[in-house]
């Protein structure tokens, strides 16, 4: 069977700590697996540091919400067919019927805002090359107990509109959303094949996948 991502250059962005690093590290092999050329970062060395020596994987630390790093990241890659962009949530527990708005503004910056200047730095070449964008929200929190997180919630739905909006207003690009449950066994390499099947899916655009338990209905 032919590797369904050969002569492919992808970036995987956001691995660091915690659930992203094991959601980042996930897709980067599996797309390493499919023969794509894979630029792995993160902001931290300690959660890129796995990757290390595998084959088809470079690491860069690079803190993406630095315009001079993301720049300097640019230079360094050149082209990009494919950006697999991990986000982190660190949305403290809200449950309802409570909102805390302090809780929602820092979701909607670790989920939504910091997403913002590395799409909008390699939008250009994914344009060029007829690229593709997954969004990885971050996973539902790991309390089933305390009902919805209004705030995890919320910024991952935005999330996926803004992914929705991109793909409706750039032709040349595709972009989908992936939106994890609960992690748990076998959940992280769920993701990975969502992200291989989005990645490859040349008629699949503005498409969100819910993945696992605790997953919007």
């Amino acid at each position: 069977m032919n590797p369904r991502l050969a002569d492919k250059i992808v970036l995987v962005t956001g691995i660091g700590a915690g659930d992203s690093g094991r959601i980042g590290r996930g897709a980067a092999v599996a797309c390493a697996f499919e023969a794509a050329d894979v630029w792995a970062t993160g902001s931290a060395q300690d959660a890129l540091t796995p990757l290390q020596g595998l084959p088809g994987v470079a690491i860069r630390v690079a803190d993406i919400t630095d315009p001079h790093r993301l720049t300097a990241l640019l230079d360094d890659i050149g082209e990009v067919d494919i950006l697999i962009n991990v986000t982190e949530g660190n949305a403290p527990n809200s449950a309802a019927p409570e909102l805390d708005k302090d809780a929602l503004d820092l979701a909607w910056a670790t989920t939504v805002q910091a997403s913002v200047p590395v799409i909008e730095a390699f939008l250009p070449v994914l344009l060029k090359r007829g690229g593709a964008i997954i969004n990885i929200a971050p996973p539902a929190p790991d309390d089933p107990d305390t009902g919805p997180n209004l705030a995890h919630e919320t910024a991952a739905a935005a999330l996926s509109g803004f992914g929705a909006s991109l793909a409706a207003r750039h032709d040349g690009v595709r972009c989908n959303t992936v939106r994890p449950g609960r992690l748990g066994v076998g959940s992280v390499e769920s993701i990975a094949q969502a992200c291989l099947y989005l990645a490859s899916g040349a008629l699949i655009t503005g498409q969100t996948l819910t993945l696992g338990p605790g997953a919007p209905a």
